[in-house]
């Protein structure tokens, strides 16, 4: 049951409530290569102190391997499902992985976003997520920088210094009349 050294991919498997951890453990226990970001979540209330290991995308767990083990995960106990995208195929760029993995080890303060489409992209030219891009959110002297796993239109926030941020230039659509 072991993915193929050639052909990895990521992919997101949709897990009940709760079964999150459960399912990560399981796919360790079996040798592949998986993925539960959390966060450390502070409690609202003044009372407590304590701060949690929360899951970064509730319902949601990465796993790396070839695509024909796919199946193979849904005799796991908690899996729902694996998520396609439109086209079907469901592999995630390796690119947001990575991107989760640089913010999860970075020492920022992250914590879960609202999946936002619209705003500026922006690189990260300096600190410890030199070279991210995502999308920037404004904030006083800071600068919000949310990365987004558009398969499963989740994102995370980060908090970053507003200069180690540039915008990326767009490239412009030209436009040509069409003839009548």
């Amino acid at each position: 049951m072991r993915c193929s050294a050639t052909e990895k991919q990521w992919y997101a498997i949709l897990v009940r409530a709760g079964f999150e951890r459960v399912v990560a453990f399981y796919l360790e226990q079996k040798g592949y290569e998986q993925y539960l970001p959390l966060y450390k979540k502070t409690p609202s209330s003044l009372d407590s102190v304590q701060v949690a290991d929360e899951i970064l995308f509730p319902g949601y767990v990465f796993v790396k391997c070839d695509a024909s083990d796919k199946l193979r995960f849904l005799l796991i106990p908690g899996v729902i499902s694996i998520v396609l995208s439109g086209t079907g195929s469901g592999a995630l760029p390796a690119e947001d992985i990575v991107a989760l993995k640089d913010i999860t080890s970075s020492g920022l303060k992250y914590k879960p976003s609202t999946f936002i489409t619209i705003g500026q992209l922006v690189s990260v030219e300096y600190g410890p997520l030199r070279g991210l891009r995502g999308l920037c959110v404004s904030a006083r002297s800071k600068c919000r920088l949310i990365i987004s796993v558009q398969l499963l239109a989740r994102s995370v926030s980060v908090e970053i210094d507003r200069h180690w941020v540039k915008p990326v230039a767009v490239p412009k659509l030209r436009h040509t009349a069409a003839a009548s």
